[in-house]
């Protein structure tokens, strides 16, 4: 999004009562991750999805930084590729590193958690601990927040999962960074 801003799920600062206290780390490494780049400046969340966003304390600068979708439409069966360190098994191991599995899209649905896409897993689906993640299009940009799955108890390589529409989202992403 840039070196101020991430978008996430909201559910994800449910238990967070002051921004400042939002530790942000720019790494891969979920063991060994070093001390934290930045902290949230401002969180702010959406009234009826489960999105939200994080004004950073200080910039975090890369090389290059993912686009929002200005319009994605669903084609039923796109193979996308979703990101998260959700648990890799139903015993509840956590990852160590950042993953990736290629899931597929099926719908999309209307939940009170917002306008969804539903996706089912190819080599891989979201699991306990990939909310927030970030569903990538073949184009490169980011379509999808991931919201919820099936957890860890029977949950398999092509369970489902939802995750925010982010071409629903737009305007109320494009007012919520300039207002800051």
């Amino acid at each position: 999004m840039g070196a101020q801003w991430l978008i996430t799920a909201k559910h994800c600062f449910e238990n967070i009562s002051t921004p400042g206290d939002v530790e942000v780390y720019a790494t891969n490494d979920r063991v060994n991750y070093g001390s934290p780049t930045t902290h949230a400046k401002k969180i702010f969340t959406h009234d009826d999805a489960d999105l939200a966003l994080v004004e950073l304390g200080k910039p975090i600068e890369l090389t290059s930084y993912k686009k929002i979708t200005s319009g994605h439409q669903l084609e039923a069966g796109e193979q996308v590729a979703l990101y998260g360190y959700g648990v890799v098994d139903n015993e509840g191991n956590q990852t160590t590193w950042l993953k990736k599995a290629t899931t597929k899209l099926d719908k999309y649905v209307d939940t009170y958690d917002g306008h969804m896409l539903q996706g089912s897993g190819v080599d891989g689906t979201a699991m306990r601990g990939d909310s927030g993640g970030p569903i990538i299009d073949k184009a490169g940009e980011i379509i999808g927040i991931v919201s919820t799955s099936d957890g860890i108890e029977a949950a398999t390589k092509d369970s489902p999962y939802t995750a925010v529409d982010l071409s629903s989202y737009g305007e109320w992403i494009n007012k919520t960074m300039k207002i800051s």
